[in-house]
């Protein structure tokens, strides 16, 4: 049963009544619920608070104790003269220290906000034609609401450059490539969105998009060897492709994170594939760092298409991330 559907059960009456999973979100708190609906019995009588099962989640709420909670599943069982109803869900709380407070403020809901870690449990209940009630055995309860382990807080991973020269917030789903590790990126497309000399390669989880016609998308840190900052902002020739169907030269001032860089765009293709990159270059210290987001993705129609909104959202997120980025010497404190 997905969530906002409704599962009919016989009565004891032969009439039909519903169990029906919810969510209901205010000021930060977000409940996932079922409840037993009796239309009949309702009408009739005051039957009270219908909900036999409750989840909270408040961790976008960023109070000092947060609880996460979601259901996964719930499954339905034919009993004689019964259903047993299975709740299949994950939970988790912990108490927030005053500094992940104020990441979690700073983060919000975005790419690199902050998690509770959550263990799965199984909730049994059993519907004998007139009331929902819990099994013997079940996980702590309390009126009908799930009551979290204590699990731990989950904060985007801070990745540091070899070298110390920046930090970056990188979420978990991402999969980190440096090294000898970067030889792999030679396999996730045929127009490759990380290369073999840069620093870092943080890899898009593509499986959100997958039977869709993206191939691969990363966000890649490289060094450029510019002997100045003139040559580092004023490149002479385009990037390395097989074919470069559209380009913008590194003439835009964009703020990103605490520094001001120089932003580019480009196109390639083939008549097979494409990639699509955005790029920005910054001066610092005697050194020219590029931060780009690549996106690479096939034309065969025998996929569902990757669309604009698609590029769009998968854009702004590896974008919020490289929101993060910091010089070691930045006059910006990163949280």
């Amino acid at each position: 049963m997905e969530r906002g559907d409704c599962k009919k059960l016989p009565a004891r009456d032969f009439r039909d009544v519903l169990v029906c999973s919810a969510r209901d979100a205010h000021a930060g708190v977000r409940d996932d619920f079922l409840d037993l609906l009796d239309f009949k019995r309702d009408a009739e009588e005051d039957q009270g608070n219908p909900i036999f099962f409750l989840l909270n989640d408040s961790i976008s709420n960023c109070a000092q104790q947060a609880v996460s909670g979601e259901i996964e599943q719930v499954k339905f069982k034919p009993l004689p003269g019964r259903r047993e109803i299975t709740v299949l869900a994950r939970l988790g709380a912990a108490d927030l220290t005053e500094a992940e407070v104020d990441y979690c403020q700073t983060h919000g809901a975005s790419v690199l906000a902050m998690q509770l870690a959550t263990v799965p449990r199984a909730f049994r209940f059993i519907f004998d034609g007139k009331t929902v009630k819990g099994e013997p055995g079940n996980p702590p309860m309390e009126r009908g609401a799930a009551l979290p382990p204590v699990t731990r807080v989950i904060v985007p991973y801070l990745f540091t450059a070899a070298d110390k020269a920046f930090t970056i917030r990188v979420p978990l789903t991402y999969r980190i490539l440096i090294g000898e590790k970067l030889a792999a990126a030679s396999q996730l497309s045929p127009m490759p969105v990380c290369q073999r000399t840069d620093l870092a390669c943080f890899v898009y989880p593509a499986e959100h998009y997958a039977g869709t016609n993206l191939q691969a998308a990363a966000i890649e840190i490289t060094l450029i060897n510019s002997k100045d900052e003139h040559a580092c902002l004023n490149p002479v020739r385009l990037p390395h492709s097989p074919a470069v169907s559209q380009a913008l030269p590194f003439s835009n001032d964009y703020r990103l994170g605490d520094l001001t860089w120089k932003y580019a765009y480009w196109e390639g293709a083939t008549d097979a594939n494409r990639i699509a990159q955005e790029t920005f270059r910054a001066w610092h210290n005697g050194r020219c760092y590029q931060l780009a987001a690549n996106i690479a993705e096939t034309s065969a129609k025998t996929r569902a298409p990757f669309t604009d909104k698609d590029e769009t959202d998968v854009y702004q997120e590896m974008g919020a991330i490289l929101e993060g980025f910091r010089f070691a010497n930045s006059h910006t404190n990163e949280r």
